[in-house]
């Protein structure tokens, strides 16, 4: 009987002994996941942060390129006018050339009207 108590004895002592190697890989297990978790979840946030930050960008570049385009549009615009008055004045000075005899013409023309206007 005393090799009965004894085998129970160290039966549960080693059986204790398990169980307590048992919980303490139980615990390192919590610990894992709770560092686990916590990196989950700082990587997460960094990675809002980054989504965050790239809408940011895309909106900035959105905008820088509105902006940029306006201007574009606006100096073509300028451009455009200038252009457009340049080829008046290029087209009205070919229309408008008058050589040396047609001047003496028109000056003798507005003459003789003006004197008839005047006797009349």
């Amino acid at each position: 009987m005393g090799n009965l108590i004894e085998d129970a004895q160290r039966t549960s002592t080693e059986a204790k002994t398990r169980l307590a190697a048992i919980e303490s890989r139980f615990a390192r297990i919590g610990f894992e996941i709770m560092a686990i978790q916590s990196s989950a979840d700082q990587a997460w946030k960094a990675e809002e942060r980054i989504r965050l930050a790239i809408a940011e960008d895309k909106r900035r570049s959105a905008e820088r390129v509105e902006k940029e385009i306006a201007l574009g549009v606006d100096r073509a615009r300028r451009e455009l006018k200038t252009d457009a008055a340049d080829l008046a004045l290029t087209l009205a000075a070919t229309r408008t050339q008058v050589d040396l005899s047609t001047d003496q013409a028109l000056v003798r023309g507005f003459i003789d009207q003006m004197g008839r206007n005047g006797n009349n």
